[in-house]
């Protein structure tokens, strides 16, 4: 699992940037021209790719530039490498401790080298060598073996002690004579061999994980309208489509030069029925489309590639690929940019998909199907790092995989949006609404009336209406003297975002949520963006001397809630605050409300 990223000196990135990797979906926002598409080309580097000149900052020519990834292998990635590995080699000994502690593997790109890498143990950076892990393992095998042999004094000479090194148990057989060899059974010997030949021919590297960055730049990597049959293997994406139709290159041009136009023909009425069904399963838009398809004709004068679209406007007529709709070409080209992942065969190799600007081609509701079913379904095994300015691209559900570049002499990463506002506070409050309203639409946040404030303003973050309307209701009837302003979002999980939000607009906040199981997830996530509690304040609903959960409807006695609420809802909650009817609360029901109106003021006042 890749969790970070750091880059140092790369086109606008100056000084060393670290990016924080979700385990799915990792989201870059920021302003046009702050550095996001550098990130992502620093990243892609870590395939191997040299680092040029012109790709270093323009004032540290001279200094070197290095990426590096670091992925964590926990327990369950070591059981998934162990059980793909024994799959494929059932007589394997060596393997992973699972239960041993999480190993880091470090991927480095600098000036001097491309694609190395280390393995240590977290925490301590202490290096981790597979074969060495494995020898006590080896040699306790081996002397298993070994218990077979019928000769005591063979045995002897035979068996390893701890102290054995790993080329010792390669020159195993050495010690043995020929004479001694015949005491030992074939199956013996053969086991033994099996155990050697395994260490001799490092087949055990197969453990160590492969890591590969697909980059799709969605400005430049979308699928020609035609390509000369010498340049086709060249261009990945056209490449990608010829392996997916299964056409040989050099197939083709055979048959061209002995003008074997039936092989050809043959060749393009397969490639409809193949890429057609793959691009249909894939792209739930057009998979209702009967018409559609996907074809290529081979031009034997021009030795050019045309690919051609049909679907159901066209009807039996076929357009130019660039004369399809914007999007099918975007959703296409992706598909065949990650025909690598797809069709893997590596049993280490594990893929993390870059992708800048996914929705520059997409329509809305193309953009939510992508995030909710390509990325998190059809996708859900690999890591996606990608750019967006699009509210309709942010996992609403999952703020925290939000990063926000920012440049101003240079570019930098915020791993959390409250990083960012920090940073910001100082600067003018509209540059800062515009970087984060994409965050706000796709929350579905509305704070455009309750923003217009003195910043000498209290604000109460809570979960949603329903406590705005409570609360504010329940001020009112209790005569509080509590001035502060509830600001509502819409759901426990997007508290801390709201929060961190208006702290970087300069306002005081307190967040007040639910004492239930997605309350304290989120405060214990508060507390971790918001050490000391520096930032804003944290507080939960209680009653005095309760124990136990509670949630804003328990500030109500039972009697209250039956027969003066009835029913948990919006328009019920709505009349309290805005009724005309005078609804009076008994002693329980006033307590429980000043006693957080109470919390809520000496948090404040601390």
């Amino acid at each position: 699992m890749l969790e970070k990223i750091e880059i140092s000196n790369f086109l606008s990135i100056k000084d060393r940037q670290v990016l924080k990797v979700s385990n799915k979906l990792t989201t870059i926002i920021g302003e046009n021209a702050s550095g996001k598409s550098a990130i992502l080309k620093a990243i892609e580097k870590l395939n191997g790719n040299e680092i040029v000149e012109k790709e270093k900052n323009t004032l540290l020519k001279e200094n070197e530039s290095e990426i590096k990834a670091f992925f964590k292998i926990d327990k369950k990635v070591k059981k998934m490498l162990n059980q793909q590995y024994k799959d494929k080699y059932p007589n394997s000994i060596i393997k992973y401790n699972e239960n041993d502690k999480d190993i880091i593997f470090e991927l480095i790109t600098d000036d001097d080298e491309q694609n190395v890498y280390k393995m240590y143990y977290d925490g301590n950076e202490e290096e981790y060598d597979l074969i060495n892990e494995n020898v006590s393992s080896i040699i306790s095998e081996i002397n298993s073996l070994i218990k077979n042999v019928k000769s005591e004094e063979l045995k002897k000479k035979m068996k390893l002690n701890t102290e054995t090194s790993i080329d010792d148990i390669k020159g195993f057989w050495k010690k043995i004579t020929d004479e001694e060899l015949k005491q030992i059974s074939t199956e013996i010997k053969n086991k033994i061999d099996l155990i050697l030949d395994e260490i001799e021919s490092e087949q055990y590297n197969e453990l160590i994980p492969e890591y590969e960055f697909i980059y799709f730049n969605s400005f430049k990597d979308l699928l020609v309208d035609s390509i000369a049959i010498e340049e086709a293997e060249e261009n990945i994406i056209v490449k990608n489509f010829l392996d997916i139709a299964d056409i040989d290159i050099k197939k083709v041009k055979k048959a061209i030069e002995n003008n074997d136009i039936q092989y050809i023909r043959s060749i393009e009425n397969k490639t409809v029925e193949i890429m057609t069904e793959n691009f249909k399963r894939i792209f739930s838009q057009i998979s209702n489309d009967d018409k559609f398809e996907l074809s290529i004709t081979i031009d034997t004068g021009t030795q050019k590639i045309f690919f051609w679209i049909k679907n159901q406007a066209t009807g039996a007529n076929v357009l130019k690929f660039s004369d399809e709709s914007e999007g099918t070409q975007w959703y296409l080209s992706m598909y065949l940019r990650l025909y690598e992942y797809f069709n893997k065969d590596i049993i280490n190799k594990s893929y993390i998909l870059l992708l800048d600007e996914p929705n520059v081609y997409l329509n809305a509701t193309a953009q939510r199907d992508l995030l909710n079913n390509v990325f998190k379904k059809n996708l859900s095994d690999m890591q996606i790092i990608y750019t967006t300015h699009s509210p309709y691209m942010i996992d609403a559900e999952d703020l925290y995989s939000l990063r926000v570049i920012h440049k101003d002499d240079e570019t930098r990463i915020f791993n959390t949006t409250l990083d960012y506002l920090s940073y910001r506070e100082n600067t003018e409050k509209r540059k800062d609404v515009d970087v984060l309203s994409p965050v706000l639409i796709a929350t579905g946040i509305n704070i455009s009336n309750q923003l217009i404030l003195d910043k000498k303003d209290v604000l109460v973050v809570v979960e949603g209406p329903h406590d705005y309307y409570v609360l504010n209701a329940m001020v009112k009837k209790l005569n509080s003297h509590l001035n502060v302003k509830f600001i509502p979002c819409t759901g426990c999980e997007k508290v801390p975002f709201m929060c961190g939000y208006l702290v970087g607009l300069g306002y005081t906040v307190l967040a007040l949520v639910d004492n239930d199981t997605a309350g304290r997830r989120v405060i214990n996530q508060m507390k971790k963006q918001n050490e000391n509690g520096e930032l804003y304040k944290i507080i939960c609903y209680s009653k005095e001397n309760g124990t136990g959960d509670c949630i804003l409807e328990n500030l109500f006695s039972d009697k209250d809630f039956k027969g003066k609420i009835g029913e948990k809802s919006t328009p019920n909650y709505r009349k309290l605050l805005y009724g005309e009817e005078q609804i009076e609360f008994d002693e329980e029901t006033k307590a429980n409300f000043e006693y957080i109106f109470k919390n809520i003021n000496s948090c404040l006042e601390k």
